[in-house]
């Protein structure tokens, strides 16, 4: 029983493993305190280690972590801009721009 018990973790072990091997969409390069990340096919982020500034990552792409949650806020983000955008669009359709 213990070894079938063994066989199921070690094959759930290399079955996860294996799923996110490679998912890591992003390298770090930089000297002393000063840092770059660069995201595959995204934007290419600056920070400093002193700064206390963390990296976060999600679906292998990697975040500041500017208000030092932990959490990645998108929908949050997402709101702010649309709300932003909202008023020039409206200002452009009533000069009939758009």
């Amino acid at each position: 029983m213990k070894k079938i018990k063994f066989g199921i973790i070690l094959c759930l072990a290399i079955l996860f493993s294996a799923t996110f091997m490679g998912c890591r969409k992003w390298s770090e390069t930089g000297t002393g305190s000063l840092r770059t990340v660069f995201n595959e096919g995204g934007q290419t982020l600056g920070y400093d280690t002193a700064s206390g500034v963390k990296i976060l990552t999600n679906k292998g792409f990697a975040f500041k972590d500017l208000n030092c949650r932990r959490r990645i806020y998108h929908l949050i983000w997402n709101v702010m801009q649309i709300q932003k955008v909202i008023p020039v669009i409206s200002v452009l359709g009533s000069t009939g721009a758009v």
